[in-house]
């Protein structure tokens, strides 16, 4: 059975400097059809993040946390949703590296929404940009 990821990136834009991160509502992008993620079953990604179709030996990194707390009525719908997770793209890099994947033997469409990340980390800060996610 296969397994798709539905995704957003969060990006505190809205709190200001020097607060605490996600305290205003976040920007959101919504990926499920932006950057060509959803449907793209790139497991290595998959299961680096999640755990789900994990194709090493190795246990995820970091198990799944659920939604955010204080996430925007856009994500109401994931919390208590079973497969959901939130990744700073620090996180995600450390995962990858976890479990031996390199950058560029992800799907494409993986590699934008990690360029995404990287640019938007890059300006707000790593703390406050994030990718919230649930594998169906």
């Amino acid at each position: 059975m296969g397994a798709n990821i539905y995704a957003f990136i969060q990006f505190d834009d809205n709190t200001p400097q020097g607060g605490i991160p996600f305290t205003n509502e976040p920007s959101l992008w919504n990926l499920e059809w932006d950057l060509g993620l959803w449907g793209c079953k790139d497991y290595d990604f998959i299961g680096a993040i999640s755990g789900i179709r994990n194709q090493s030996d190795k246990s995820p990194l970091i198990p799944l946390r659920g939604c955010p707390t204080g996430s925007s009525t856009t994500l109401k719908d994931l919390h208590g949703e079973p497969f959901v997770g939130f990744l700073s793209y620090s996180e995600i890099l450390r995962c990858l590296e976890h479990h031996n994947i390199l950058l560029d033997h992800l799907h494409r469409s993986v590699q934008n929404v990690l360029c995404a990340l990287s640019m938007l980390s890059e300006r707000y800060g790593d703390d406050r940009v994030r990718l919230v996610f649930r594998i169906d």
